[in-house]
């Protein structure tokens, strides 16, 4: 069973034996994985960490200046819809016409509607330096502008009420034929409406939309002040429709003007926190002032270092598929914000502190933000929002990872190289002592002359000197094996004669009854040491001469044939059966071949049982000649098949008392079949108790020719060694 199992095992070479080995170092590269994977946890927690340090330290440095909360303490009233926001811009505006002029973020614009009418005021205002940009979209049904056939577009107006320092001033827009819009200062009187002051540095558009009139105004902020509200007026078909955000003509029922505080962010400005953004947020979540940039965070934690950009273009696809694509590029969601409206920013407005991670949507960047409410006089007037991308952290890994597999590449190469040339080292030495030990042995089992030897001072080297040393002691040991039949044989006759005669001679005296008894056993035994040494010299005989002995055409089937009627006379008490195709041809010698014919029938008439039929088959066989012989008896013993074509082998349960066995037949068998460039070989059928010795020789061409390949199944005594 073990021997089965050993069997069915795969076979590995040494050098895939050394490479499964190395392979194991491609573990390292997984190792660092699952070290960066956690050490990218532990990078986040320490930067949300800082974020938070940071938020808490504006916030600490905001409630230490008093005099910078009078907005925020302003801005802690309840906002009303009349008040107005002057939302920062990054960049100056250039109107267009379109709705979509002003890129203010989460719908920062206010609405206000008519009382009388379905018309509606939808008002951006945003802020860039010192000028104010603002976009009134008035939603009319019907409008008219050919109302008045005297001033058609004078009777359709705008008028912005601010107050600065304390003074009421009040704005007429009108709209002109050209498409512009056209600014006038108002007296002072709210009741007067003339004269009117051209106002240039009021300049806009108007543009008719699907539902009603597109206003764009640009104008300095020094024309704006604290407070602030408008009042649109438009013809319809139907009349005229009129929206405002709170009275214009009153200073006292004016909204207010909120705009960020340029203190704050000096103050944001100072701490030269450039890598993150930070937001200094009102009571309302309203941002005052914002300082930083999310986009150079990432330049913070990998400046100076290469990506997987750097990697050989060979190498690209296997990196990417370890380390994976990794998206960096993002697009700010917080970009012009103007307030934030979100769980996290409530929580912090009520008086807790907040963290957050947010996945960047078509990025693998995710936005980490820290927020610290700000108290004054145990009040929650705003909060600091610091935020902070994990892109610096994300390329970070990515070079880790990067120069990990090139560390790894590199170690795995160089040990590969190494282990393959130290392998193959090992295994050439081994398949040189493997070729050198079967060139020792021939096919015959003989030992020629040993050339093996190593001066290596390693373990092989001491193996191949321990196997050159070992077989040349069996090289001697099987000379005097070889070389003792004849001695035997020729030491044995001398005496075998010397007693022969004496035997004679005492036969030729009258002796008793016992005597002649005695005498009997005596010559039995003499006939069985002599039919041993005749055994013996005839094996010696076969193997000295055999290779000289010339060869010629042999019908097979004629001398198979032959045979057959001669063994039916020999054996009469066994059945003969031949099954013989005709005209097969081989190259041998025909002494020999039916020398060989003689033992295997032999063998199989002893091991048959009488009456039992012995069955002879010659057939041509895959460019080949085959003779086999079939009895039916005892099966060989299993792991035989090939033992009983050595030399003394014999298994034979009862030994013949009258007849020696030194199981030299079927080794004759095999040294004549060999040397016709055949083989012989035995198989034992258990179904039907049979056993078959069959023999293969190479078929004779046609044009004379033989056939020399080796056959498919070598000889017995070489399977062995």
């Amino acid at each position: 069973m073990r021997r089965l199992l050993y069997l069915k095992l795969p076979k590995f070479s040494l050098r895939t034996k050394f490479l499964v080995i190395v392979l194991f170092l491609s573990a390292l590269p997984w190792f660092g994985y699952r070290y960066f994977n956690e050490l990218d946890v532990y990078l986040k927690q320490t930067q949300l960490h800082n974020l938070s340090n940071t938020s808490q330290a504006v916030a600490t440095a905001l409630q230490q200046r008093p005099k910078l909360f009078e907005r925020l303490n302003f801005s802690r009233d309840k906002i009303q819809p009349k008040d107005f926001y002057l939302y920062p811009l990054s960049n100056p505006v250039h109107f267009t016409g379109s709705t979509d002029d002003l890129p203010l973020k989460q719908s920062p614009a206010k609405i206000f509607s008519s009382h009388n009418s379905s018309s509606q005021a939808i008002i951006q205002v945003g802020q860039y330096e010192n000028q104010v940009f603002m976009s009134f979209h008035i939603t009319v049904p019907n409008l008219d502008l050919n109302h008045s056939s005297h001033s058609p577009y004078a009777s359709q107006y705008l008028q912005i009420s601010t107050v600065k320092d304390h003074r009421f001033n009040r704005y007429l827009i009108t709209i002109s034929a050209s498409g512009k819009l056209n600014g006038f200062l108002l007296p002072d009187d709210p009741a007067m409406m003339t004269p009117l002051t051209p106002e240039s540095v009021i300049e806009g558009m108007w543009t008719l939309t699907n539902d009603g009139i597109l206003l764009q105004l640009t104008l300095p902020k020094g024309l704006l002040g604290e407070a602030m509200a408008f009042e649109s007026f438009f013809h319809t078909i139907h009349g005229t429709t009129s929206i405002t955000s709170s009275p214009v003509n009153s200073p006292l029922t004016l909204g207010r003007l909120i705009e960020p505080s340029s203190d704050i962010e000096q103050i944001i400005d100072s701490l030269d926190n450039s890598d993150s953004r930070i937001w200094v947020l009102n009571h309302a979540g309203q941002v005052l002032a914002q300082g930083g940039d999310i986009h150079a965070s990432g330049q913070s934690w990998s400046s100076g270092v290469s990506t997987i950009s750097s990697v050989p273009d060979i190498l690209k696809p296997i990196y990417h598929w370890l380390i994976g694509t990794q998206n960096l590029s993002f697009v700010d969601p917080n970009q012009q914000q103007i307030q934030f409206d979100d769980p996290m920013t409530h929580r912090a407005l009520s008086g807790f502190k907040g963290q957050s991670e947010t996945a960047l949507a078509d990025s693998d960047t995710e936005l980490l933000s820290s927020i610290t409410p700000i108290w004054h006089q145990g009040v929650v007037v705003g909060a600091v929002l610091t935020q902070q991308t994990t892109q610096g952290i994300q390329e970070l890994r990515s070079h880790a990872m990067t120069s990990l597999l090139n560390t790894a590449l590199i170690v795995t190469i160089l040990a590969s190289v190494s282990m393959l040339i130290f392998a193959t080292s090992i295994s050439r030495r081994i398949t040189q002592l493997r070729d050198q030990a079967e060139s020792v042995i021939d096919s015959d089992g003989k030992i020629h002359a040993i050339d093996i030897n190593s001066q290596n001072a390693d373990e092989i080297g001491d193996l191949i000197r321990s196997f050159s040393s070992m077989l040349t002691r069996v090289e001697h040991y099987n000379h005097y094996l070889e070389n003792m039949s004849s001695r035997l044989s020729h030491e044995l006759r001398t005496p075998i004669t010397i007693v022969r005669s004496s035997l004679e001679h005492l036969e030729l005296q009258q002796g008793s009854e016992n005597d002649s008894k005695y005498l009997l056993r005596a010559q039995e035994g003499l006939q069985r040491l002599n039919g041993i040494l005749n055994s013996m010299s005839e094996a010696t005989r076969i193997e000295q001469t055999i290779d000289s002995e010339p060869r010629s055409s042999v019908n097979l089937s004629q001398l198979v044939n032959n045979c057959f009627d001669i063994y039916q006379q020999i054996y009469p008490e066994h059945q003969f059966h031949a099954e013989i195709q005709a005209d097969i041809h081989i190259l041998g010698v025909e002494d020999y071949l039916a020398q060989m014919f003689d033992k295997v029938i032999a063998n199989a008439a002893e091991f048959s049982k009488p009456n039992e039929p012995i069955i002879i088959q010659l057939i041509k066989e895959k460019q080949q000649a085959e003779l086999s012989i079939t009895n039916t008896g005892p099966m060989l013993p299993e792991g035989m098949e090939s033992e009983i074509f050595n030399s003394m082998v014999s298994i034979r349960e009862h030994e013949n008392k009258q007849k020696p066995h030194l199981g030299l037949g079927l080794y004759i068998s095999s040294i004549i079949s060999r040397f016709h460039y055949g083989n012989i070989q035995a198989k034992s059928c258990s179904k039907n108790h049979t056993t078959t010795i069959s023999a293969n020789f190479p078929l004779l061409t046609p044009n004379g020719e033989q056939d020399e390949r080796k056959p498919t199944n070598h000889s017995p005594k070489f399977d062995r060694l």
